[in-house]
């Protein structure tokens, strides 16, 4: 634990703490990684803090308070180290993203990872350069540092992509119909489930698996359109009207009601470009125009007719 944790955790233990603060206090043990032995040396003083003040009885209310503070604080990190070291070192931390947010993640053996709207990462906190494992639900561009481990990407379909040092675009989304994997540099291996065999890729291909066919395809891939989410723009290569709406709900955090008395319409394809600075009724015109649909647009609720 560094100084500067360390003077932060040191100042909330000393001062009066309430329930909320003391709940903030876990979280940011939780996501800095405080290990069980620091734990226990914090509270181990704190406990010893608490019976000074509880004897001591002093008549001023903020002695008192802080009495139940430092109790309360200790109680708080008893329970904590009472999960144990073995529960703490399986445990992950995850990095998420809202609608319209991107966030850039640096992993300790120097990889780094670029999520898209609506993506969760689980990095594990025993993640390094020779055990690198992390899950992704969402989109995802990885700069995979070189190493003689391979990086395991688990996806949330139960599916898995190997990579050494590597550039490449993996979308994952839970709720869309396909994974896609495109690879700018290196060497990717991906394998749907337990059932299929994997599959690997070089530069410039893409991997497409079709979740409800149950079907893996390898084309040539268009890394500039795969790319483009980063800066801000959206590329649709033949992708259902379904995947399409999940991605614009997620892009603008925008909700589309579908009333479609067509519903083969969900598995048609498109293939549109939307720009950085297009909003969300443009992104939705142009995709009734190419789908040939009716829009109605009301108090930042889209409706969808066929």
């Amino acid at each position: 634990m560094d100084e500067k944790l360390a003077n932060l955790v040191a100042g909330w233990l000393s001062a009066d703490i309430a329930e909320s603060d003391c709940a903030r206090l876990l979280e940011v043990i939780a996501s800095e990684g405080i290990s069980p032995d620091e734990l226990s040396a914090m509270a181990d003083v704190s406990a010893k803090a608490g019976d000074y003040f509880t004897r001591k009885k002093a008549r001023r209310r903020i002695i008192r308070q802080r009495a139940f503070g430092w109790s309360f604080a200790a109680a708080c990190l008893a329970m904590v180290l009472w999960i144990g070291s073995d529960a703490w070192i399986s445990s992950s931390r995850t990095y998420s993203t809202e609608a319209g947010q991107t966030r850039s993640v640096c992993l300790k053996d120097g990889t780094r990872v670029v999520l898209n709207s609506g993506s969760t990462l689980s990095v594990p906190r025993n993640y390094s350069a020779d055990n690198r494992s992390v899950t992704l639900d969402g989109e995802a561009a990885f700069y995979v540092q070189k190493s003689s481990s391979p990086l395991s990407v688990k996806t949330s379909d139960h599916g898995e992509i190997i990579v050494y040092g590597t550039v490449f675009n993996a979308r994952t989304y839970s709720n869309d119909t396909r994974v896609e994997i495109a690879l700018s540099e290196g060497s990717v291996s991906y394998k749907p489930d337990a059932s299929i065999r994997p599959f690997t890729i070089e530069p410039g291909e893409r991997i497409i698996f079709d979740k409800t066919a149950h079907v893996v395809d390898i084309d040539n891939a268009d890394l500039e359109s795969c790319f483009a989410w980063n800066s801000g723009r959206i590329v649709f290569s033949d992708m259902c009207f379904s995947d399409i709406i999940n991605t614009l709900e997620r892009k603008y955090g925008c909700s589309v009601s579908l009333k479609l008395s067509d519903l083969s319409l969900m598995a048609r394809r498109f293939s549109l470009s939307i720009g950085s600075d297009d909003n969300f009724e443009a992104a939705v015109s142009q995709l009734a125009d190419a789908a040939s649909i009716k829009i109605n647009a009301e108090n930042g609720k889209v409706t969808i007719f066929n």
